[in-house]
């Protein structure tokens, strides 16, 4: 993901892993599984869940001194209407969206907001790879009977 804001360089990557562990979405566990395992992560306070469209929290810096960034992550829209990101910011993160949008991948979106500091927000573009082996199994199982697809996922990524 690259940064929407031209602010002092910032990984993304512990904060979007910190909000990760603990949402159920295989998206948010895919992004506590490309965080190094020697890369910490961060206290998580008052997380909230939004069933379809993401999750936020409060993350702490610091033991010692226990200020908070507060963190909203998971669909583009969901980000970009997050209460207190910077206007320009969020329409630059959905139109960004659109640009790169397709079938297939998915978009995770990433919003810090720091009291006193430019609020901050980055796009990731995953892909989900299927196996090359998918197609003989889905075909030997298809020789048995009917194969269905049953997937709580969006058609564009299910038929992909």
């Amino acid at each position: 993901g690259s940064s929407a804001h031209s602010a002092k360089e910032l990984d993304p990557l512990p904060f979007a892993a910190s909000l990760g562990q603990l949402s159920v979405h295989p998206v948010s566990r895919a992004m506590v599984a490309a965080l190094p395992i020697d890369q910490p992560t961060y206290q998580v306070k008052d997380f909230q869940m939004v069933a379809g469209a993401g999750v936020t929290g409060n993350l702490i810096k610091d033991d010692r001194v226990q200020t908070a960034v507060t963190a909203v992550m998971g669909r583009p829209d969901f980000v970009s209407r997050f209460e207190g990101l910077d206007e320009a910011l969020a329409k630059s993160l959905q139109v960004r969206a659109e640009e790169v949008k397709s079938g297939g991948s998915v978009m995770l979106a990433l919003g810090l907001l720091n009291e006193g500091e430019a609020s901050r927000a980055w796009l990731f573009h995953l892909e989900d790879c299927v196996k090359a082996s998918a197609p003989q199994v889905v075909d030997e199982v298809a020789k048995r009977g009917s194969v269905y697809l049953l997937t709580g996922d969006r058609e564009a990524n299910a038929v992909h």
